[in-house]
């Protein structure tokens, strides 16, 4: 982390970044969560933006309502603030809103949240990943969830040409796609996915699968230096 910044200042908002992750992953709104903690609603809001000081009768309360003990609480705070010096990027091509919107809501409810970047078609998409245009200073993704029908350019020409290029061959690439043909997924692993994935009819299922995404690809293995960040 920055050295300029204050670790104390630091921790509190990875404090408050965890509460806010695991309040929602109960199911709490921020009223339901202050009355399950006897607490304040305000001094909910101000603790999910780090912009208040915890006691240890606050911190007790506040760990007790997410059915966690203080040590666990501390333990997750502490990992998410060494997370936010090094944030996880997802780049996610996909044109359908409300499945963008479903992964979106499933990548929030991790700690840290990644960065998700969303494009809505094959070209856009390429361009994001060359640096072009308004793209110039754009992220390198750690990361891409890439459906296959899309305007423009289909995923599978997209998957073509980023793993025809050296510089963003190695960059993982998940298909996410309501296609389940065996043609579609032969080609995918032709063309070198990394995996392919049909997209789940039910919700907590869909929920569950992006859930499952992250885990392995952000917390289980090791993912290459791309080295142009």
């Amino acid at each position: 982390m920055n050295s300029n910044k204050d670790p104390d200042a630091e921790l509190l908002v990875a404090i408050g970044a965890t509460v806010r992750v695991k309040r929602t992953a109960l199911g709490l709104s921020q009223k339901g969560f202050a009355e399950k903690s006897n607490l304040h609603a305000t001094y909910v809001s101000e603790l999910e933006k780090g912009a208040r000081n915890l006691s240890v009768k606050a911190l007790s309360q506040i760990a007790t309502a997410l059915n966690l003990t203080v040590s666990e609480l501390f333990a997750l705070a502490e990992a998410t603030a060494k997370a936010f010096a090094n944030p996880m990027t997802i780049l996610l091509v996909e044109d359908n809103k409300p499945d963008v919107h479903l992964i979106e809501q499933a990548l929030m409810r991790k700690i840290p949240a990644p960065h998700c970047h969303v494009v809505a078609d094959g070209a856009t998409a390429l361009q994001f990943l060359k640096r072009k245009g308004e793209f110039k200073k754009s992220p390198v993704p750690d990361l891409i969830i890439l459906d296959l029908n899309l305007p423009k350019k289909s995923g599978s020409e997209v998957l073509a040409e980023l793993k025809a290029d050296s510089k963003l061959k190695n960059i993982p690439v998940v298909i996410f796609s309501t296609s389940s043909a065996r043609d579609d997924i032969q080609k995918s692993y032709d063309l070198n996915a990394n995996c392919f994935i049909t997209k789940p009819e039910d919700v907590d299922e869909f929920f569950s699968t992006i859930s499952t995404i992250h885990d392995y690809w952000f917390s289980t293995v090791q993912l290459p230096s791309i080295g142009l960040k």
